[in-house]
């Protein structure tokens, strides 16, 4: 099964792993999006992939991502940290709070993961460097996608600092405001992955083998990436 995760800002990272019958996740896709390009671009990962399960973030582009969700209601649900609190997966609706009325929801409900960011770090963190059974992706190699430079950083950027409280206790944090985003993206799929046995069973059929996908994803992307003169920053599925 095929799981996806996205950090949302004023560039957005996507994620998409499988998981293998190791019992190890895989990547087999990783890019960056132009938070213009966004609620499109995420539409079209998940048409493609098919995704057992994906968590996008909720914040700062809620509309976005509230359409991603309301496109897939059974396959997407957005996050929003809510430090202290053990993750869980929640069902939710827009709350409108206008002025001079009462608060009231509107819209269709759409699934949410709420959970302390540390503990969802660092459970990803955990098992991406389990000896046996870590986060699997390609070895560096020359003329490899320019994406994988950044997957690599990022991954390296989750690390904690040690914070001391008034009352002289130290508390270690995952670092904030670091290029760490595609680490943030990892770890929303693991919290899709985590989460997905409580959403109803979800049919979908078979990929296609990772050349078939390439020739797809190629056909997908080509035009848009060529004009950009990057065809050669693509990861060419199946890595």
């Amino acid at each position: 099964p095929i799981f996806i995760g996205g950090d949302v800002g004023n560039a957005c990272w996507i994620w998409v792993e499988d998981w293998v019958p190791e019992g190890r996740t895989r990547l087999i896709w990783a890019e960056k999006v132009n938070s213009d390009k966004y609620q499109s671009r995420a539409i079209e990962l998940v048409e493609f992939f098919q995704p057992r399960f994906a968590v996008f973030d909720k914040m700062p582009l809620f509309s976005d991502s509230r359409k991603i969700a309301y496109a897939h209601p059974r396959t997407v649900a957005l996050q929003q940290f809510d430090n202290g609190k053990e993750p869980e997966l929640l069902e939710e609706k827009l709350v409108l709070d206008d002025i001079g009325a009462a608060r009231r929801e509107s819209g269709p409900a759409y699934f949410c993961v709420k959970g302390d960011r540390d503990l969802i770090l660092g459970g990803f963190t955990n098992e991406a460097t389990h000896v046996s059974k870590g986060l699997i992706i390609p070895k560096k190699r020359s003329g490899e996608p320019s994406i994988m430079a950044d997957v690599r950083k990022h991954l390296g950027k989750l690390q904690k600092e040690i914070i001391k409280q008034p009352n002289g206790n130290e508390i270690h944090r995952f670092l904030d405001k670091v290029e760490n985003h595609l680490g943030m993206a990892a770890a929303s799929a693991r919290q899709a992955r985590r989460f997905a046995p409580s959403v109803q069973p979800f049919v979908n059929t078979p990929l296609p083998g990772p050349a078939s996908r390439a020739k797809k994803l190629e056909a997908m992307t080509g035009a848009r990436e060529e004009r950009r003169g990057s065809r050669r920053d693509r990861m060419r599925g199946g890595v």
